[in-house]
């Protein structure tokens, strides 16, 4: 008897297939497809039965149901997670797994790579303060940062610094521009990030607008004395990581006067990748264009609201340039810091800047290299030096000389390849690829403006500090 219920218990899930088979993910994932006979040659499919396993692994009647039955008994009961990407933490608080390597301090970007960082989001703010802009970077901690008292015990936290902690005096070094919003939360008190969830509140988004805002000097409205309710409709996004059916929703607040704006282009929700917006305010004033990835979701309406006119992207590489069409007062950058080696990997479109009065010392053989691109309306010079060429330092330039004899040099990005950078699920994917590991990469984008063509150009790769430079490459297309 024991034997025939245990047979006609597993064979629940196969023979009420028939009228109750799983069709959809509550995992968010592609379920498996019924294979075919024969590969795409024509020959036969030697992987048919392992692939109808998967088909029914993907398949099997009340599969939702007993995924999340199983997360939550052993969250319940345990204490532990039934997937990879979610760590259980005490007193029922949920965390994102991938931000336990800042948590942890390890895979930390090299101090190159930091370096790299802060130099290109100088060089994206020098272009902007160029067309009359101004420019705030801000990085919203993980939650595992900010709240580390509720992780597990056994996530043990690392010592020393972290990305984050490292890059901060490397962009005060560099003259950027950032509003630190680990402080700013701090500082507000209270619990500014949902429980499983692993983004911040409403009122954690009203403190970083608060303080963006401060910092560019832009008269706005706080909402201290605003009118506030509860919104008790959220369900995390962890939650729903752990248990798909049975997530249940948390309590934020809210602030009416925080939708009045409305969209301007074909979005329709503040999870968009490119949204326009124009405020409903009396007296709206100024341009804002902001790049963010998933925290700016709940910071948009306090923004959309404060701004006549405002444009927020997603996608990466930023198109700074391409934005300044419509002459923001503001730029905002805003990237949480579980990404922010994307800044050494993918820095934003904008023409590379043009210098004057450097001289060239030397001429060295270096492994150095070259690629050259067309991409949109500019041509893409990028590639990757010798790391024996770092003890002439750490600046690269591009000496360009058309075949009239007419030479100009240009700043390049300082690029990291191949660094973990890959976005939030409705971001664009990094362009670097899969790519071998380097922090000594460059990338120059120059406009038809200012190169017709590249037919008989000679390219110099300078790298240096200060006015003095060594040619480490040089190469006529």
């Amino acid at each position: 008897m024991f034997v025939a219920a245990g047979i006609l218990i597993l064979a629940i899930p196969f023979v009420c297939m028939s009228f109750a088979m799983t069709t959809t993910s509550a995992e968010k994932k592609d379920l498996a497809a019924w294979p075919s006979l024969t590969s795409d040659d024509g020959s036969p499919n030697l992987e048919y039965l392992s692939e109808a396993g998967d088909w029914f692994d993907d398949h099997f009647a009340f599969r939702n149901e007993l995924v999340d039955l199983d997360a939550t008994i052993k969250k319940t009961l345990f204490g532990t997670s039934a997937t990879d990407n979610v760590v259980v933490g005490d007193g029922g608080w949920l965390y994102y797994a991938g931000t336990l390597k800042d948590y942890q301090c390890t895979h930390l970007m090299t101090d190159h790579g930091i370096r790299n960082a802060a130099h290109n989001l100088s060089l994206a703010q020098e272009y902007v303060e160029s067309q009359g802009s101004s420019l705030i970077v801000v990085v919203p901690p993980d939650k595992s940062t900010l709240y580390p008292q509720n992780m597990p015990y056994y996530e043990v936290a690392g010592e020393g610094q972290s990305n984050l902690d490292r890059l901060v005096p490397a962009l005060s070094a560099e003259g950027v521009s950032y509003v630190d919003l680990s402080s700013a939360l701090s500082a507000a008190g209270g619990t500014l990030y949902f429980e499983r969830d692993s983004h911040w509140t409403n009122a954690g988004a009203l403190v970083a607008y608060n303080a963006i805002l401060d910092a560019a000097g832009t008269s706005h409205e706080t909402y201290a004395n605003a009118a506030k309710g509860t919104d008790d409709t959220h369900v995390g996004d962890i939650d729903e990581m752990l248990t798909p059916l049975s997530a249940t929703a948390e309590s934020q607040p809210s602030w009416e006067a925080a939708s009045d704006w409305s969209y301007t282009n074909d979005a329709s929700d503040v999870t968009d990748g490119f949204i326009t917006t124009s405020s409903d305010v009396r007296g709206a004033n100024g341009r804002l264009l902001m790049f963010r990835d998933s925290f700016g979701n709940a910071l948009l309406p306090f923004m959309a609201a404060n701004y006549a006119d405002a444009t927020f992207s997603k996608r990466v590489p930023y198109d700074i340039a391409g934005g300044m069409e419509d002459e923001p007062d503001l730029v905002v950058i805003e990237r949480t810091e579980r990404h922010l080696s994307s800044f050494a990997s993918d820095p934003a479109y904008v023409p590379a800047p043009e210098r004057q009065g450097l001289s060239v010392l030397r001429t060295v053989c270096s492994e150095t290299t070259l690629d050259v691109s067309q991409n949109g309306p500019y041509y893409v010079l990028q590639g990757t030096y010798d790391d024996a060429c770092e003890a002439y330092g750490e600046n690269v330039y591009l000496r360009l000389t058309s075949p009239d004899g007419t030479s100009r040099t240009y700043e390049a990005y300082r690029v990291s390849t191949g660094d973990e950078t890959a976005g939030d699920a409705d971001s664009a994917s990094s362009a670097t690829g899969a790519e071998e590991k380097t922090d000594d990469g460059y990338r120059a984008y120059l406009s038809s403006d200012v190169l017709e063509s590249t037919e008989n150009l000679k390219v110099d790769v300078l790298i240096g500090s200060g006015t003095s430079l060594t040619c480490i490459y040089d190469v006529t297309l």
